[in-house]
């Protein structure tokens, strides 16, 4: 049980991490105000959630270093893009 709750704090680190990323911080708390920022537009924060889950997901089965990806540095570009995608792209299965 310390082993999975062990595992999700590191991904909730990464998960994080990659929204705070966007303002060139470390911080977890950035991050949090930042994906709350984006649930105030349902299609933002699916975009930016999924894209953040996807990111850390492909690079821990590409085996990419934990530390690096924990700290949103292969995580926070998906966002970013995601998060232009949802605000400029009318929603279509085309921009999904």
């Amino acid at each position: 049980m310390a082993e999975v709750l062990t595992q999700a704090r590191w991904f909730a680190d990464a998960f994080l991490r990659s929204y705070s990323q966007l303002f060139f911080s470390r911080s977890r708390t950035v991050g949090a105000l930042m994906f709350v920022a984006s649930a105030f537009d349902f299609r933002m924060c699916a975009f930016g959630a999924g894209a953040a889950i996807l990111s850390i997901l492909s690079a821990r089965l590409l085996r990419f270093d934990r530390s690096l990806i924990e700290e949103g540095v292969y995580s926070y570009n998906s966002v970013l893009v995601s998060l232009g995608i949802a605000s400029l792209l009318e929603s279509t299965p085309l921009a999904i």
